[in-house]
């Protein structure tokens, strides 16, 4: 299992040893829809999916933002890709 996530996709769950880091309270006050499945997460970047394609800069920008959250060194990827 790797040590870090790589990045967080428009849905995600942390389980396991990941799940430890998720601050639930912090990230549903943040507006992120969270809900708790067995020992871990599911956290949801926006409330719809298409939102990766039809409005990525509002994805991208929540993205950054529930990030932030997160430890320093969670995630693999750093810098939010752009949109062509």
């Amino acid at each position: 299992m790797p040590e870090r996530i790589a990045n967080i996709g428009w849905a995600t769950f942390f389980g396991g040893e990941f799940a430890k880091d998720v601050k639930a309270e912090q990230i549903a006050e943040a507006g992120f829809a969270i809900d708790k499945v067995g020992d871990g997460y599911l956290v949801r970047i926006t409330d719809n999916i298409n939102d990766v394609a039809d409005n990525y800069p509002h994805f991208s920008k929540r993205r950054v933002e529930l990030k932030k959250l997160f430890p320093d060194d969670f995630f693999l990827v750093k810098d939010e890709p752009i949109s062509l």
